[in-house]
């Protein structure tokens, strides 16, 4: 899964939840529902700021190189 859609995904389900909150009825079934978006919201948006924070620092590609390894093995910066 692309960052950006792990991004549409957090934002369309916190959206849902605060409109399921504004025009239905507080029911259980119905609190559950916003509970359970708002969740995922969460772990989505912060899904996509670590993943965007390592694509911005070269994380991703600074791991497969083997120099880039040991220096971090060896405790040197």
């Amino acid at each position: 899964m692309n960052k950006e859609s792990i991004f549409i995904i957090g934002s369309s389900s916190l959206a849902l939840s605060l409109i399921m909150g504004i025009f239905l009825p507080d029911l259980p079934l119905i609190s559950f529902l916003k509970g359970m978006l708002i969740g995922i919201s969460l772990v989505m948006n912060i899904n996509y700021l670590i993943r965007y924070r390592l694509e911005k620092s070269g994380f991703n590609e600074n791991r497969n190189n083997n120099s880039y390894m040991r220096k971090l093995q060896n405790g040197s910066n």
